[in-house]
Order: C-alpha cells, then sequence, then structure tokens
C-alpha cells in the first residue's frame, strides 16, 4: 500500500506552499484556475468548480521524458581457470586445477589462440622465477655515482596536502520556515567542522614530525657527517650497506680507523649460482632450458662477486665524503683441500685511495670490465680467467682479529678456570679428609641414647617436673649437638 504525503501551507491571500514526499511547489491563484512552480515545471491548472472537470498542461521547465531504458545483454562468456606446469625439460603441461588432469586438447588449442600474448607473458615471468635473479648478477654495480667530497642534504617537504573542508549546508527558504529543518541544517555543519578540524590537527601532525625528521636529518649529514662524527658515520655506513639489493645473501662488516674504512665482505656461495637458465620465446609458447657447464657458471660468479664489490666502494665514497681510503677483504666458504672441513677463505683483497677511485669514467659505467677494473689498485686476487679462486692473504681483515680476540678471551677463562679449580679442588680434599675421623660407637651412644634412657626413666612416677624438663632438654640439645657436628 502506497503512502501520499501532502500539506497545503497559506502564505498570503493567493500563494500557497505545497509540501509533498517528492519535494516542495508554490501555488499561485485561487479554485479554477492556478500556476503550479515546482522542480519538474511550470504547470498551468484550469478546473470547473462542482464539475469534477479539470485540465493541466505544462507551460515551461524541463522536457525530459520518462522513457524506459533497454540496457544491452552483456554478452556472456565462459571463464576458465588453469594451471600451468613446466617440467626440467621446458615441456609446458596444462592442468585443470580442480582435478589435477590435463585440459582436453581442443580447450588448450583454443586457449593458446585466443591467449597467446597473455600466456607469453606469464612464461617469460616464469622464466625470471626460475633463474632466481640470473640476470641481475652482473648489473649490480652499474647504478652508481661517483665519488663525491661533500654530501649536502636538502629537506624535503610534507607529500601529503592538507584536508579539503566539506562545503558548508546553506540556509534555505525551508530553513527559514521550519526550526526543525534549521536545526538539522546546523548539525550537519557543526559535523563537518568537527571532522574537517580533527583531519587538519592529525595533518599539523604528522607534518611536524616529517618536518623535524628532515630537519634531524639535515643536521645529521650537513653539519655532523662533514665534520667526521663517528657515531653518524657508522649510522650512516649501517643505512648505505642495508639498502643495497643484493641477489645474493651478502654480509658486511666495517671498522672505521680515522679516515680509513676495513670491510669484510661475507660472499655468497658459487652454489647460490644457478646451473640453468630459463628463457620463453617471444613469438611462440615455447620454453627453452640451458644447463650451464661449470666454467661457465664460475665465470658468472666472478663477475657476480666483482659487482658486489665495485658497488660498494662506489657508495660508500659517494655518500661518505670524510672516507679517504677503503681496504676491502671478501671470504667465501670452501672446503680445505688438505682436510676437507668448511673454512673462510679470502679470495680478494684490495686498497684503494678515493683519489685513485676518481679516475674510473661513471657516465661510461656499462664500458666498464668489472673484473679488470681493480687491476689499477693495489690488488690482492689468485684467480685464473675461467673464475678459479684460490686463498689469499689479505691486506687487513675484521674476522680473523676477532677470531684471535675470542681465543685470547677463550684462554684467559681457560685460565681463570683452571685458577678457580685448584683452591675447589683442595676445600674437597680437606672435606675428605676430615669425614674420615667419624665418631666412634661409644661416643654415639654416650650423646644420643644415654640422655634419651634418662628422660625414659623420669616419665615413671616418683620424679619432679623440674627432674622431667632438665633430662628432655638434655636429650633435645645432645641430639641438636650431634647433627650439627655431622
Amino acid at each position: 500500500m502506497a503512502v501520499r504525503f501532502r500539506k497545503r501551507i497559506k502564505i498570503i491571500p493567493g500563494l500557497s506552499l505545497n509540501l509533498g514526499s517528492k519535494g516542495a511547489s508554490i501555488s499561485l491563484g485561487g479554485r479554477g484556475a492556478s500556476i503550479n512552480i515546482g522542480k519538474n515545471g511550470t504547470y498551468g491548472n484550469l478546473g470547473l468548480p462542482g464539475s469534477g472537470l479539470s485540465y493541466r498542461t505544462k507551460l515551461s521547465g524541463n522536457n525530459k521524458v520518462n522513457r524506459r531504458q533497454i540496457k544491452p545483454k552483456a554478452t556472456e562468456s565462459q571463464v576458465i581457470t588453469i594451471k600451468v606446469k613446466i617440467d626440467d625439460n621446458g615441456n609446458v603441461e596444462y592442468i585443470n586445477p580442480t582435478d589435477g588432469k590435463p585440459l582436453p586438447e581442443n580447450v588448450i588449442s583454443n586457449l593458446k589462440k585466443n591467449n597467446k600474448e597473455a600466456l607469453i607473458s606469464i612464461f617469460k615471468q616464469a622464466c625470471k622465477n626460475y633463474n632466481d635473479g640470473l640476470e641481475l648478477l652482473d648489473k649490480l654495480h652499474l647504478n652508481v655515482s661517483p665519488p663525491s667530497d661533500i654530501r649536502i642534504y636538502n629537506t624535503e617537504e610534507y607529500p601529503e596536502p592538507p584536508p579539503q573542508k566539506e562545503r558548508l549546508k546553506n540556509r534555505n527558504l525551508l530553513c527559514k520556515i521550519f526550526p526543525f529543518v534549521e536545526k538539522k541544517r546546523l548539525k550537519i555543519n557543526e559535523a563537518i567542522e568537527t571532522e574537517y578540524n580533527d583531519k587538519l590537527n592529525y595533518w599539523i601532525q604528522k607534518k611536524a614530525e616529517f618536518d623535524k625528521n628532515e630537519s634531524d636529518k639535515a643536521y645529521r649529514i650537513n653539519e655532523l657527517l662533514a665534520l667526521g662524527n663517528e657515531d653518524v658515520i657508522n649510522s650512516e655506513l649501517m643505512e648505505l650497506l642495508s639498502n643495497i639489493p643484493f641477489p645474493k645473501e651478502t654480509n658486511v662488516n666495517f671498522e672505521i680507523n680515522e679516515n680509513n674504512l676495513i670491510l669484510d665482505i661475507d660472499l655468497p656461495e658459487i652454489e647460490d649460482i644457478p646451473n640453468k637458465k630459463y628463457t620463453a620465446s617471444d613469438n611462440s609458447l615455447r620454453i627453452s632450458i640451458k644447463t650451464m657447464s661449470d666454467t661457465e657458471r664460475r665465470k658468472i660468479y666472478m663477475t657476480h662477486i666483482h659487482s658486489i664489490i665495485f658497488r660498494i666502494i662506489a657508495d660508500i665514497f659517494n655518500l661518505i665524503p670524510t672516507i679517504k681510503k677503503i681496504t676491502l677483504s671478501a671470504y667465501s666458504q670452501r672446503p680445505n683441500v688438505q682436510n676437507g672441513n668448511i673454512e673462510d677463505q679470502y679470495l680478494i683483497s684490495v686498497n684503494i685511495e678515493k683519489s685513485a677511485w676518481k679516475s674510473i669514467n661513471f657516465d661510461n659505467i656499462e664500458c666498464i670490465d668489472v673484473v679488470g677494473c681493480f687491476e689499477q689498485f693495489d690488488l690482492i686476487r689468485n684467480m685464473s680467467k675461467t673464475g678459479i679462486f684460490k686463498e689469499i692473504k689479505p691486506f687487513a681483515t675484521l674476522i680473523k682479529n676477532d677470531d684471535k680476540i675470542d681465543q685470547e678471551v677463550i684462554n684467559e677463562f681457560e685460565n681463570l678456570d683452571e685458577e678457580i679449580k685448584e683452591p675447589s679442588q683442595k676445600v674437597k680434599q680437606h672435606n675428605i679428609d676430615e669425614s674420615l675421623i667419624s665418631p666412634s660407637i661409644a661416643l654415639i651412644i654416650g650423646i644420643i641414647f644415654l640422655p634419651c634412657i634418662f628422660s625414659w626413666f623420669t616419665l615413671k612416677k616418683g620424679y619432679s617436673k623440674t627432674s622431667k624438663i632438665i633430662c628432655f632438654t638434655w636429650m633435645f640439645l645432645s641430639i641438636i649437638l650431634y647433627f650439627s657436628i655431622d
């Protein structure tokens, strides 16, 4: 059942305000002839009183005609979910993930025909995942900058714009006529103001925090770093090294000795280099797999570790202006050919002055042989052209010094432990000797059983209360004394 609401308010003779569920309108005129003005336009009304006859026509306004809009029926398409499996030989198998069975040939043929480009893109992404970052191993040093003698940090502006205030509700005719409408308008505007103030205060707080962090960072870099503050240099080095996107696990230890930086790099292992290379065709749905030879794999590893060293040195000379010299030693875990134990073996060690590093043309970095470029510096390296490394004795290390310190500490603790053991052993021997002096049976009877016998006799009639107290006290004291001596 539909409910309609309509109310007419007479303002002045001949002028009425009509309120309905769909809005408000104004009527001009009286019975028999009137004009109605509303949101749908202006209408003229004529009627003959008492006859029930009336006529209504549109005089002006919106000529919008309500028409039934017929939406075209969407073309239905069937969505098929598939699983692509690639084996070690590069063969592709299309599987139904629901039951794990291969798809029919007609479905596969239709899939290849209508989704070729999408499948090629999927194959390339799969090959990239299988290669495990192989294409990035020799490119780590390409995105570097030349060394700098000064580093200036320019503070940035807070990136978030201030919040925009929502437009307030204006006072209209209904607000002037009806108090409850005006009250609602004021309540809405108050909520808008409150929400805007909350957002603005939050934005001001975040901007103040951002500006303070930027100011602190500028002071730390522009002032303290330029003065060679050791804490700031350590902090900047840690942040710098942690932000280098090493393709394989690489760990770096460092120590600052005035303007000389000593670095120890724990390199990836050659076993971390993939032994197969997956390649997807650009025009066909095929994947080729190439198994790399040991020589090819060693050459990739050789280029990769030199790319790591180049990147670390370049970033430090560019971002830490107070560092004038770097002594870098890189090691890897390799089996000892004499005993087969896995040991840390140093492969490369280099001394580089910042002034000498400036001779590199960083505008033409892609043409640099990252392996051969270190030969112009003070270098220790025993390596063949095919990437076979032999252990070297580096210029300076941190890991070996740490091991030496740790061994000295262990020796000190062992000596201290021996000193502690000797007196404890003497005390133990002394206790053993004393234990040999055990009391005789007669002494035990005299100390314990005689007081008990006397106390038992006092329980008979004829003994005074005082005698009983003395005997029992003697008995308890004898027992306590015996156990304290033992």
